[in-house]
């Protein structure tokens, strides 16, 4: 009993001579725990909602095919929201003056078409203003590609219009020499329904 309050006795009087060492230690792990989170500076986010619609059906698509396209398409934006490229864009439509801006995360909510942008950045403000340039520069750019697409489509509409108007052009070659009357017949149905595909497609082109 009597070694045991001497060992207890001297572990007191350890602690009383080093308590400055003890007490500097504490503090130094303290600080070093703690610095970190005091001088980080503080981060901002903000978030955006975008809904997206999908420009992938065409005037030759089955439906099975518009419904896959359409979700490709959703994902696709998704992407294309979070590339190095949308990015590039967003800091210049910022401008040189503008607070940089940290990361950016793009997420579908749900099943549904809608896109979730969020953009952290060193104040509120820079947050709030980069989400937005995100949002404008995705609407724009989706407008434009939708106008693109539309030329294209309408561009190969007016080729097939062209091709049925060449082959009704030799089908009424074909008429003018024609004396059996069962081929007048099947070359007359040929041409009406061409004439009917290149009327239609030059209506899809037009709209």
């Amino acid at each position: 009993m009597l070694s045991t309050q001497l060992t207890l006795r001297e572990y007191l009087d350890v602690l009383r001579r080093r308590r400055v060492v003890i007490l500097l230690v504490t503090l130094v792990t303290i600080a070093l725990g703690v610095l970190p989170v005091v001088l980080r500076s503080p981060e901002y986010a903000s978030t955006a909602s975008l809904q997206v619609t999908s420009d992938e059906e065409t005037p030759f698509s089955r439906g099975d095919e518009n419904v896959q396209g359409q979700m490709r398409s959703v994902l696709t934006d998704v992407e294309a929201l979070k590339s190095s490229g949308m990015r590039a864009l967003v800091v210049d439509r910022l401008g040189p003056e503008a607070e940089p801006f940290g990361d950016v995360e793009a997420s579908l909510v749900g099943f549904s078409e809608v896109i979730r942008v969020t953009v952290k950045g060193p104040s509120p403000a820079a947050a709030a203003d980069a989400a937005n340039a995100y949002a404008d520069v995705f609407v724009e750019e989706r407008r434009r590609e939708a106008n693109e697409a539309l030329v294209s489509q309408a561009a190969e509409l007016r080729s097939r219009a062209d091709s049925a108007q060449q082959e009704i052009a030799e089908i009424d070659r074909q008429l003018a020499t024609a004396t059996d009357l069962s081929l007048r017949d099947r070359l007359a149905l040929e041409r009406t329904s061409l004439a009917a595909q290149a009327q239609e497609f030059s209506r899809r082109a037009d709209q």
